[in-house]
């Protein structure tokens, strides 16, 4: 559905920005 696609997309957008900048979130 549309709402598990924002949700997955947030939470992979999280998982990079995580690894782009450590520490930051």
């Amino acid at each position: 559905s549309w709402e598990s696609y924002l949700a997955d997309r947030e939470k992979r957008f999280a998982d990079v920005s995580e690894e782009v900048f450590p520490g930051l979130f």
